[in-house]
Parts: C-alpha cells; structure tokens; sequence
C-alpha cells in the first residue's frame, strides 16, 4: 500500500476512533491497518492513546510513526541492539568495561499500563525484586509509551523516554535513575532505599541511554535527535516535582555536553546519519 493511501486510513481509523457509535467501522479500518503494517494491535492503541495526553503536544500524522517506532523498539531493538561498544564509550576512567562485565548489563522494555490513559499519572511500570530474606520495588511514571531502561544483572536501573516530535525527529523527554525501596516480608517499608550507585557510579549512564536512543533513530529513520530542556519540561513548570537547577543538570547540562545546539525554543537539537 502506498505510504500516503496508508496515512489516509489511519487518519480515517482515527476518527471513528472518536464516534461513540463507530466500533465496527473502527474494527474494520484497524485491521487492514495492522494487515497491511504487521503491527501489534496494543502498538498502534499505544501511539493512538497519545493523542489525549496532556504532557506533550502530538497529531494525528505522528501516530503511525509512533508505532512503528514501539514496534522496532520491542521486537528488535532491546533484544538486538549490541551494546559492547556504547558500553565502553561511557565507562568512566579508570574503570574498564571488559567484556564480562559487559555481559552484565541488558536493555528492558518499560510499558505504559491501561487504557486510553489521560496524562502522566497513569502511565507507570512496577517493578518487584524477591530476594528471599528481603523484598526491593519500584515504581516509575513513564513519559511516553516507547520507554526502556538500562538492567544490572536483570535489576532495572536508569531508564529514557522518547517519543516522535516530527516526522524526522524523535525527543528525548525523561531521563532518570530508578529508585529502589526495600520491604520486608511482611510488605512494610524498612527505611531503606537505593538510586543507583554500584555498577552506574562506573557509567555514564545518561551519555549511555542518549547514544542508544540516537541509534534506535538510525534503525527507524529519524533524521533530528532533540532532548526536552528543563525550563519546557512540566515536572518543572507545572506540576513542581522536579526543581528547576536539578533538571537543567539532567536534560540541558547533558545535551550540552553531548554535542547538542539548543534553539529558540530553549530546547536541544543534533542531526544524526541515518543508517543506509
């Protein structure tokens, strides 16, 4: 099917989408969608559902490229991408990232729960860790439906969130560590928590996520990598839960350093190769 014929029915599927009273026009129309993509049904729903989240502006034309991006993300990226070489880029001095210690760390894919969810605050993953003598959860709110995070021996510990800006380019909107709670085994909190440190104070776990989201742009054909400033970021201006100097360290100092220009918008722009 030709690419404008194909946009054409998800702008028409989009639209029954809408009608309380179109759910076998809608069925129909998605799938010859997902005939015609090989896409996963949740896939296409995920990309669709960010046309009602309030965090980030999105339109009817970045749905299918939405998609197609979780699609790549779940079935090839994280499972295929090599991480060897990002690896031993982002070590930091003196330490060595040989290939053993190499082996230990893993991408994992984080997804959004629910359906046709309504902002950030319902968007998040759970994760639980069954030591035996004792118990480690944690719970994130994730910024966008296509959201993976770097693993230490199987344990989630610095995830990213991207999502299709434009057609060529894909923002990098969150960018943290992941905080670990301890219980015990009766469920009740110890007091006792952890944000990293270990295997990430020998990481430059930001520079490591940045480069892999730029290679899953090559993959994927985005032609412009852009991260999300702090002053544009709503954890900041609207809702308060993340100050302003802390997340110009997070988003901008790192952008900065990573070779990134920022524009008028305040926000922070590379153009990379796209891969042949």
């Amino acid at each position: 099917m030709p690419e404008a014929e194909l946009h054409t029915l998800v702008e028409s599927w989009l639209a029954e989408r809408q009608r309380l009273d179109a759910r076998p026009a809608e069925e129909i129309l998605l799938a010859q969608i997902l005939e015609t993509t090989k896409l996963e049904r949740d896939e296409l729903e995920k990309a669709a559902n960010c046309l009602d989240w309030k965090y980030f502006s999105f339109s009817n034309d970045l749905v299918l490229p939405s998609a197609l991006l979780l699609h790549h993300l779940k079935s090839t990226f994280v499972k295929d991408c090599d991480l060897s070489a990002i690896l031993r880029d982002c070590a930091i001095p003196p330490f060595e990232m040989t290939p053993v210690r190499a082996n230990a760390f893993s991408l994992q894919l984080l997804e959004t729960h629910g359906v046709r969810a309504y902002g950030w605050e319902k968007n998040h993953d759970y994760f639980l860790i069954d030591k035996g003598e004792y118990k480690k959860t944690a719970e994130v709110y994730l910024d966008s439906p296509a959201s993976f995070c770097l693993g230490h021996q199987g344990e989630p510990r610095c995830l990213i969130s991207v999502l299709p800006r434009k057609r060529d380019e894909l923002r990098i909107y969150q960018l943290q560590g992941i905080t670990w709670k301890y219980i015990d085994p009766i469920g009740k909190y110890t007091g006792q928590h952890s944000n990293g440190g270990g295997c990430l104070g020998t990481l430059d776990w930001k520079k490591f996520l940045v480069s892999c989201v730029e290679q899953l742009a090559r993959e994927t054909g985005f032609k412009v990598v852009s991260v999300q400033s702090a002053e544009n970021n709503r954890w900041v201006s609207e809702y308060g839960r993340l100050p302003l100097e802390r997340g110009r360290q997070i988003y901008d100092q790192t952008a900065e350093r990573l070779g990134y220009e920022q524009q008028k918008d305040q926000d922070w722009y590379r153009e990379i190769d796209v891969k042949k």
